[in-house]
């Protein structure tokens, strides 16, 4: 039994009544109690059950499964939030084990990230998601900090299929080691700038979906609702007594231009603040490379090239140049 399926995708997959839900065989900590039931894909509509729930998970456990090649496992898609409540809890221990491929452990963040984004977009004012936040970016900081391949690393994982909260989480990922190579090396600023732009479409929660999703181009009217959504985040996270006022200013300054031809403050050069500055390339690079509705993803040195010369004077060059040295890397 060989499945070479890869869980940070995300998909769910239905066999008659129920969907299944894949997951990484590296995510599943020795000697911890699983709170939900395993199961192995047999073909691609029979699934069978491996393990009930509320059963240790041993060693043997795991060598049985490497040794059939078992890396992806299932669940049934009703025991997600299980199995991410789960992550999160062990997801420092998980992210410190060298026996797990630096890729591998970049696949683990990412899937708790965007999950995580995803029930925040869902339910924003709920305060619980705050501190959930906390454990992603500190965990995504120290990934950055102690791997000097992470930034290539994350860009093979990220998906190049748009949803707001894969982009919350690509900006996030690429703004730290933008952040990190400009200095910003410090654990707290590196923290505050991951809080900042994981957050930083929070906003459009209050944008309706058939605005978000629109395969063609926005209205006026629309375009103008759209532009509202940084002051909408920044009235959903101002109150938190978790968010700095440094990742507020990302939440808040994220399209501001450094022309002065920005949203929603039309703030101009240096009062735009450095991290909604990084903030900004991060998140431009991020929308040209990945699909959209209305247009393919370009690749990354076209999308750097119609930067140069179709945004000039939109973005700061020090974090244009940052970009580009990284990707040259």
């Amino acid at each position: 039994m060989n499945d070479t399926g890869d869980p940070s995708q995300q998909k769910a997959f239905e066999t008659g009544p129920k969907r299944y839900y894949p997951i990484h065989l590296e995510g599943l900590r020795i000697e911890t109690v699983l709170d939900f039931a395993i199961y192995l894909k047999q073909s691609s509509l029979e699934y069978v059950l491996y393990r009930s729930a509320n059963l240790p998970f041993r060693e043997r456990d795991r060598k049985r499964l490497v040794d059939h090649q078992q890396k992806t496992l299932y669940i049934e898609f009703t025991d997600k939030k299980k199995y991410h409540v789960y992550i999160e809890k062990h997801l420092s221990s998980i992210m410190k084990d060298d026996d797990i491929p630096l890729q591998k452990r970049g696949k683990i963040l990412y899937s708790s990230a965007t999950n995580l984004v995803e029930e925040m977009l869902e339910r924003p004012h709920l305060r619980e998601n705050f501190k959930r936040s906390e454990n992603i970016v500190r965990n995504t900081v120290e990934y950055v900090l102690n791997n000097p391949h992470a930034f290539k690393s994350l860009l093979s994982i990220t998906s190049f299929d748009y949803y707001t909260y894969t982009h919350c989480v690509n900006v996030c990922a690429y703004g730290i080691s933008l952040a990190k190579a400009l200095k910003f090396d410090s654990q707290e600023e590196l923290y505050d700038f991951g809080m900042g732009s994981l957050l930083h479409d929070v906003g459009k929660s209050k944008i309706s979906r058939y605005i978000l999703n629109k395969p063609g181009k926005l209205t006026d009217d629309e375009f103008r609702i759209m532009k509202c959504h940084p002051e909408f985040g920044l009235e959903i996270v101002q109150d938190s007594e978790d968010i700095s006022a440094e990742s507020l200013a990302i939440i808040h300054q994220h399209h501001e231009k450094m022309n002065g031809y920005g949203y929603p403050q039309g703030l101009k050069g240096d009062d735009i603040h450095p991290y909604a500055r990084i903030a900004f390339i991060a998140d431009v690079f991020d929308a040209l490379t990945t699909d959209r509705s209305y247009r393919k993803a370009l690749n990354t040195f076209p999308a750097l090239r119609l930067i140069k010369d179709e945004m000039d004077g939109q973005y700061d060059f020090d974090s244009y140049r940052a970009l580009v040295l990284l990707l040259k890397k």
